[in-house]
């Protein structure tokens, strides 16, 4: 939480051109909407701390610093690991076939129709 008898608050708007915000590529400042993303969205769970000043949204120097430390803390991946579809396609077919051994799985359905969906298509009638 922002201390304002020990931090100055700073204006969002004033955050990109601060020396303590890393630049982009070819020394350009951050665009300010990546500012607001990270003061309400936050990055991976990490969100920069914030304060209401009059109407201005503010935050300051020691929230940035945080905000960046917290981020290098939370390096590591969250959550389970996204699979890849060659993943998904096998762990499918694994769980269907433990069913299928176990007499409950109506068998291999991966990639093929269900019986109940194949229907006969109409010949046209030739006179």
């Amino acid at each position: 939480m922002i201390d304002l008898t020990a931090e100055e608050p700073i204006p969002l708007a004033q955050v990109p051109k601060l020396r303590c915000v890393p630049r982009r590529p070819g020394g350009k400042t951050i665009h300010l909407a990546t500012v607001h993303r990270w003061a309400t969205n936050g990055i991976g769970g990490v969100v920069l701390e914030t304060i209401r000043c009059g109407g201005a949204k503010c935050t300051s120097v020691g929230a940035i610093q945080r905000f960046f430390a917290r981020l290098s803390q939370s390096s590591e991946p969250t959550g389970r690991p996204i699979r890849t579809l060659r993943q998904q396609r096998r762990a499918v077919a694994q769980a269907e076939a433990y069913l299928n051994r176990a007499g409950v799985g109506r068998g291999p359905s991966l990639g093929r129709s269900r019986p109940d969906q194949a229907r006969a298509r109409p010949v046209a009638a030739t006179t």
